[in-house]
């Protein structure tokens, strides 16, 4: 079994930026339930694009229960009973095994 950092994982930012003509900030550190950094969210990724930082560390915060969630849906649905859900199933099948490594 794959062991992921226990949440509940929080966000902290946007960063201030610093003195640097290309440090103009927005970045996000995704926290651990420690307070300890597991991650950062890059607003600016290189000389001209640009990322929305704040949506996708909200997102890495949230993937733990996400992860829970799918694992909650595909314990308790019957797959092969509606076609709508059928699918539902097998998205969330595909994102346990994506986020497990398999």
């Amino acid at each position: 079994m794959i062991e992921h950092t226990q949440g509940p994982l929080t966000i902290h930012g946007p960063s201030p930026g610093g003195p640097l003509d290309d440090d103009d900030g927005g970045d996000y550190a995704i926290r651990d339930g420690d307070g300890y950094i597991v991650g950062e969210a890059y607003h600016k990724v290189d000389f001209v694009a640009r990322r929305p930082a704040k949506e996708n560390a909200q997102l890495w915060a949230a993937s733990s229960d996400l992860l829970a969630a799918c694992k909650s849906f595909v314990s308790f649905y019957p797959s092969g009973v509606n076609p709508y859900l059928d699918r539902a199933y097998g998205d969330a099948m595909d994102a346990i095994e994506k986020a497990e490594g398999r």
